[in-house]
């Protein structure tokens, strides 16, 4: 399509831009369906994306160029925002905080437990 139907030009920064009233008068319904990428494709989308962000390619232009759906891209660009070092700490601390909430329950299962041997001793 690039080319022959759309005709993107280069800016300073290397950034393809596509012109609105070409991208406009795509007639959608004649074009190719894609099928889903299969699993096995996601990190090569990923990988695609991350690039296109990386040389300041705005979300609407990667969904065109990659034919990712928006809804993909927007979730790329969510992770791209943040670090991989800062989403290992995110991770790290949400598995933290997950020990901490279960080592607190169980420990309050103790307590109850005792609670209730102690007042049975008591009664009997």
């Amino acid at each position: 399509m690039e080319g022959k139907v759309l005709h993107p030009e280069q800016d300073e920064r290397g950034v393809w831009l596509f012109d609105a009233a070409e991208v406009e008068g795509l007639d959608i319904a004649s074009l190719p369906r894609v099928k889903s990428a299969p699993s096995g494709a996601e990190g090569t989308i990923a990988a695609r994306v991350f690039a296109l962000l990386e040389q300041g390619q705005e979300l609407s232009e990667i969904v065109i160029v990659t034919r990712t759906p928006p809804r993909v891209v927007r979730e790329l660009y969510a992770q791209w925002l943040v670090t991989l070092e800062e989403g290992e700490q995110q991770r790290a601390q949400t598995q933290r905080a997950t020990h901490e909430a279960r080592e607190r329950a169980r420990e309050e299962r103790e307590w109850s437990q005792w609670e209730r041997q102690l007042r049975e001793r008591m009664r009997g």
